[in-house]
Order: C-alpha cells, then structure tokens, then sequence
C-alpha cells in the first residue's frame, strides 16, 4: 500500500542504516526508531519518553480540514500539541508543512496561506517546507505562511524533490514532497541532540533551544531575512552545531508586554 511505502521511505530519511548502499543511509543512522501510525505517536509520546526516551517525532502527515477553509487554522489539535511540548520542554514534534502551495487561497496570493491547520500551526512544533535540490527554489507545492495569525511557517527548508530512501522490499526509491523534507530535519535534530549530550553530561537540550539554533543558523534562501517560502531559510547542520560548540546561545524568560536585553560584547569581523 502506499501508506507502507511513506512510512518506511519517510523512516528510512530520518535513520536508515545505508547496508544495501551506503550513498543512501539517513540522517542519524544509528538512531533507534520508533514507528506509529500518523498521529498516534503524538498521543503515545509521553508514554514513549518514558520507556525510550524519545525526544523527536517526525509527522509526515496532517489531520486538519482539507483545501482553504482550514488552511492556517490555529485550533485544537494545534493546542493540543503546544500543550503537550510546555508540559515535555525536551521533546520536539517536527510537521511537513503540506503541499498545497500550488492553489491560491484569498486573500493571499496564489501558493501563500497555505500550511495545513491543525498540527502545522503549532506554535512550539517545528514546521518543514520543501525546496528543489537541484537548484534551491522552492518545491512548487509546498505550502507556505502565513498562518491565520500572522506567524511565519514554515520555520525552515530541506530538500523535498526526489528524495532517495528506503522502499519495502529492501529497496531504494525516490519520493518528493514536504513528507521527504520533514524526515530530513528530524535526523538532523537528532545528531544535535546527540552532540548537546556530548557536551552536557548525557542531558537533553530543551527542544526551545534545538529549533533556535536550526532557525538562527539556517542559509537564507528567497527574500533577505525570514519570509513566508523558506521560514529562516535552509536547514544547516553544520552551522547549528558550530553555534552549539561555540555556545553561541543563552535562555532567559520575560513577561507578556514585558522587555528583556542582552548584549553581545564583540561580534567577529566578517560576521
């Protein structure tokens, strides 16, 4: 079936261990894998943090309502998931975006206001669209923000054109969408979980912290600075654990309608 194929290709993308062909292993190959289907892991993953210690949940999938009426939409499902992540600060739910981009939605133009409801719009998940590897455009339907409320979505981009990974039947195969781009920022969140352990004595990083760095550090691709098509820009996992290494970061809190300043004493040349 073709839910099976999706499932594993998408699997394959985030941990597949390349043994058939190592030019196509996953992103964090050594990860261990915990498999569900579509939104019952969310509902298992409190259950799952505690057994596995699962931190990441990759969510190649929505269950919103479908075409423009509910495009955006900020509603239960995505309460129920930003709820879920205050209550678990070192767990992080990463959503494809969608692949609506190619139908317009009023008042936006064509291909804008188009991330899916429900899940996406998520305030504290991570939402993923897709580019075109060859040349770095967009992937034409991937859904693109803003969401109702004005927020940017996607966060960031990662390759969504005829991603290689694993088909049942052990075998390889190439599917495209923001299904194939959100499996490959998951892996990747995963190895900087693995180097924030090696760093930290074996603790998580709070997953506020992991979607700050790939948001900060990401390769602006489409309008100068973060736009609704790319979020922040392209995912880059080498400069997100530079930052990391560096400790380039710090965590503080403010209140609503509060103010709250830092000062970075020198910033490099050429910075």
């Amino acid at each position: 079936p073709v839910s099976d194929v999706h499932g594993v290709h998408t699997s394959g993308t985030v941990g597949g261990g390349g043994i058939l062909n190592p030019l196509y292993r996953g992103m964090a190959p050594k990860a261990r894998l915990v498999t569900n289907d579509f939104s019952n892991i969310l509902v298992n993953a409190p259950i799952y943090f505690s057994d596995y210690k699962m931190v990441l949940t990759n969510n190649s999938y929505f269950s919103g309502l479908a075409g423009c009426p509910g495009e955006g939409d900020y509603d239960a499902l995505s309460n129920y998931v930003d709820s879920q992540l205050r209550a678990f600060p070192k767990m992080m739910h990463v959503f494809a975006a969608g692949n609506d981009g190619s139908i317009g939605c009023s008042p936006f133009p064509t291909g804008f206001g188009t991330i899916k409801s429900g899940f996406q719009t998520a305030k504290n998940a991570l939402t993923v669209g897709g580019f075109n590897n060859s040349n770095y455009t967009v992937y034409t339907s991937s859904s693109r923000g803003p969401v109702d409320d004005g927020r940017i979505k996607p966060e960031v981009v990662a390759g969504g054109v005829n991603i290689i990974s694993t088909f049942p039947g052990n075998g390889y195969g190439g599917l495209t969408g923001t299904s194939m781009a959100s499996p490959t920022v998951t892996g990747i969140l995963a190895l900087l979980y693995e180097r924030y352990r090696q760093l930290n004595s074996g603790s998580d990083p709070d997953a506020a912290l992991i979607k700050a760095l790939v948001s900060n550090s990401a390769d602006d691709q489409g309008n100068p600075g973060p736009d609704f098509t790319f979020g922040f820009g392209m995912i880059n996992a080498r400069t997100a654990v530079e930052a990391m290494e560096g400790h380039h970061y710090f965590t503080d809190s403010v209140v609503n309608n509060g103010t709250s300043s830092f000062t970075i004493p020198s910033i490099p040349a050429g910075a």
